[in-house]
């Protein structure tokens, strides 16, 4: 897997490529969530079960947040992360 086929909130369809350590995360990533068509990031309840729908802008902010800071991460943010609370 060197691209993905990506459909952007403009419904034009764009190639995306991924490489090194990306390309293997989304490859992994992928074999766990399956291949039917819908959101790549989606939601996985507290069972380990991935339920192929798209995410809310919140949680597409907020777990990453998460994720970073668990990781001893420094400071993340992102373009639109002003509407959320601190951590």
């Amino acid at each position: 897997m060197r691209s993905i086929s990506a459909t952007t909130a403009g419904r034009k369809e764009r190639l995306v490529y991924a490489t090194n350590g990306a390309r293997v995360a989304l490859a992994g990533w992928i074999g766990t969530r399956g291949t039917e068509n819908g959101a790549l990031f989606c939601l996985v309840d507290k069972a380990g079960r991935v339920h192929v729908r798209r995410m809310t802008d919140q949680a597409m902010t907020y777990i990453p947040r998460k994720r970073a800071e668990g990781a001893g991460g420094g400071c993340f943010t992102t373009y639109d992360d002003d509407d959320l609370p601190p951590p």
